[in-house]
């Protein structure tokens, strides 16, 4: 399949609500991670990607990175240029395996005279393509279609991602059932190639209509499914965006009751590769379907979150920036009232005893009293406005402040916070000590 260049490259240094260290798209439109693999000594991150900054047609852009500090953006790596694929090259995920890449895939067909798109209207295809160097890849093999899929399933089954357990391969995809439930199906296969039904799994009690975006990881020994369900109703302080994610821990295939993973205004699709041992995670920082709006986005939109290791702790999982951010140091801070030069930085609070009061970004704060914690976007926000967090006690926050974005680790990461964030101001101020290095951006080669 030959690649080709077909997108100019946005200007970073020109564009005032750049990000430093977030993978952006290099113009138009980003939405899901895939694909992410180690391979031949790099990490490969493809993601959705469209021309269009308000979305549009979907095919795959690709980076990749040897230390996580320096990037090569490539060529597009799949774009939707056959029958099986024509309205969209959509998510899904990478298997490495005898030193060459299988990608898997859903391709997007939608049928022009039926727009009901759920019951008909759109094939849901599965496609494989391999890779011998991660830059080149094979003709397109089609590998499963709505014809496949238990009959109980409307048209949304997408996302596939596949692994492997004890010599077998599978396939896990995400699914909504004809009574407007959500689950996940899986696929076996003793080659990569012919895939055989082999079992679904969904909660005890209906957890929206639709589950997205599809991972299962392996953590000291524990099976846990990843995904994010759509539809969910708010619960108090729980499910508060619009599409959720999260995860179950698996127990000879019984789901236990989810957990909600990161609880931003823009944190979705989030997906697992393995690297030197290590379960690394990465999410799309935007949401579909909502009403804030980002600036800028007549020219690009969205970007992806610092990678993020999994590590099992107490039978709960914990996300944590990964070490090798830490080469992004480039000067320390510390005190309880400053202003930097520009908001690229990350900074913690340890220790962290009775209420906290910290101000960010002129208007935005996080808080902590009556064991809630509060996040108030105020007009940074562009129509983002508060996420609540209820805790016993709160004991320590880690912040990763970008250009135009946040991450807010709570608790050593057994919570975390996403949101993009538009305001210049630089002055931060709390009623605790924090400390904190201010980061270089990324090397991105085009």
């Amino acid at each position: 399949m030959k690649q080709s260049s077909n997108y100019r490259t946005l200007k970073l240094p020109a564009d005032p609500t750049a990000l430093k260290y977030h993978l952006m798209p290099p113009m138009g439109w980003l939405n899901d991670p895939n694909g992410l693999c180690r391979f031949n000594g790099a990490t490969h991150i493809f993601f959705q990607h469209s021309k269009d900054p308000k979305g549009g047609l979907k095919q795959w852009g690709h980076y990749s990175t040897v230390d996580y500090v320096n990037y090569k953006l490539h060529p597009i790596a799949l774009t939707p240029d056959c029958g099986y694929d024509k309205d969209g090259v959509y998510s899904g995920s990478a298997f490495v395996h005898e030193n060459k890449m299988h990608l898997y895939y859903t391709g997007n067909v939608k049928y022009d005279g039926d727009k009901e798109r759920i019951m008909s209207g759109r094939d849901s295809n599965v496609l494989h393509v391999t890779s011998d160097d991660g830059m080149n890849f094979s003709g397109k093999e089609l590998v499963l279609t709505n014809a496949d899929y238990p009959q109980n399933l409307t048209r949304h089954v997408r996302d596939p991602k596949v692994f492997a357990k004890d010599g077998v391969y599978y396939m896990v995809l995400g699914a909504r059932r004809k009574d407007d439930v959500g689950e996940v199906i899986f696929y076996e296969s003793s080659d990569l190639k012919d895939w055989k039904y082999f079992q679904t799994m969904t909660s005890s009690e209906p957890l929206g209509y639709m589950w997205e975006c599809p991972d299962y990881i392996f953590l000291d020994g524990q099976e846990v499914l990843l995904c994010c369900p759509q539809g969910v109703d708010t619960r108090g302080d729980r499910f508060q965006p619009l599409y959720n994610n999260g995860y179950f821990k698996v127990d000879r295939n019984q789901l236990s009751e989810f957990v909600e993973m990161d609880i931003g205004f823009d944190f979705y699709a989030p997906q697992t590769y393995t690297d030197n041992g290590k379960v690394i995670m990465i999410g799309w920082m935007g949401m579909p379907d909502v009403d804030y709006t980002n600036v800028n986005d007549d020219e690009w939109q969205h970007c992806l979150t610092i990678p993020r290791e999994l590590v099992l702790v107490d039978g709960a999982i914990r996300q944590k920036p990964i070490e090798e951010l830490k080469a992004l140091r480039c000067g320390y801070f510390s005190g309880q009232s400053i202003t930097l030069e520009n908001n690229s930085f990350e900074m913690v609070l340890n220790d962290i005893q009775g209420d906290l009061y910290l101000k960010l970004r002129e208007d935005v704060v996080i808080s902590y009293e009556n064991q809630l914690l509060r996040l108030d976007m105020g007009n940074s926000g562009q129509g983002r406005t508060s996420r609540i967090l209820e805790l016993a006690e709160l004991t320590s926050l880690k912040i990763y402040s970008d250009i135009t974005s946040l991450e807010i680790f709570v608790n050593d990461g057994i919570n975390t916070i996403s949101t993009r964030v538009y305001n210049d101001s630089c002055k931060i101020e709390s009623n605790c000590q924090f400390e904190g290095y201010i980061l270089e951006g990324f090397n991105i080669e085009i």
